[in-house]
């Protein structure tokens, strides 16, 4: 009966082992979770140059004015949220040195929020490279697949990628932290044919424009 008893124990000591060994593996097959944001490494650092707008945040020891006006939010398919301002910067009391443009901003899900910045005169060349990423199809090559980027000199990039056999908007926010110097980002995914909503926007930011120069 002893006997028994300890083949028993053997027996359910072994299979609960091999349903541990079993999970281990499993673990070890699984898809990676692709990283929302935040991810700097140096393998894969976003390129980021200093605008205008943004250069006037590195001041010290003086007033630094940032002006702005909602130009609209759009919710993206992946939870996130783009939003994008119109802005004007003054350094003190210049209103003649005043830097003019626009903001998006990108909120992750988890709260998260990633404010990049364009120029006023880089507009017109977004809005212009955005007519052209969120058209293109499989027409621009012989190749099995593509993806279409334009990158602001501030860091800000548009795409058109490919994603699970459908065409994927991308917008990518990229801001650095002028108390530490680093690079964050975040990025919101919508379909393709989307990024029209954000380049309405921008556009509309563009337009504004005007009323933020000196009065003659």
């Amino acid at each position: 009966m002893k006997r028994l008893t300890l083949g028993i124990l053997a027996a359910v000591l072994c299979i609960g082992l091999l349903a541990i060994s079993g999970k281990g593996q499993n673990r070890t097959i699984e898809q990676p979770v692709e990283p929302d944001q935040d991810v700097i490494s140096n393998a894969a650092r976003p390129t980021v140059g200093e605008t205008h707008i943004s250069s006037y945040f590195n001041f010290t020891s003086q007033i630094i004015t940032k002006a702005f006006s909602e130009l609209g939010v759009i919710s993206a398919d992946d939870g996130s949220t783009v939003r994008v301002l119109l802005v004007q910067v003054i350094p003190g009391d210049q209103k003649h040195l005043a830097a003019n443009g626009i903001a998006v901003q990108v909120t992750r899900q988890n709260g998260r929020r990633i404010e990049g910045y364009v120029d006023g005169d880089e507009l017109d060349e977004l809005i212009g490279a955005m007519d052209t990423i969120r058209k293109m199809d499989k027409s621009v090559t012989t190749l099995n697949s593509f993806d279409g980027r334009y990158r602001t000199h501030g860091g800000l990039e548009v795409a058109n990628i490919e994603r699970g056999g459908g065409r994927v908007g991308e917008v990518r926010a990229v801001q650095v932290i002028p108390s530490s110097g680093e690079i964050v980002w975040a990025r919101a995914l919508m379909r393709a044919a989307r990024l029209e909503e954000f380049r309405r926007l921008v556009a509309a930011g563009k337009d504004k424009l005007k009323d933020l120069e000196p009065k003659k």
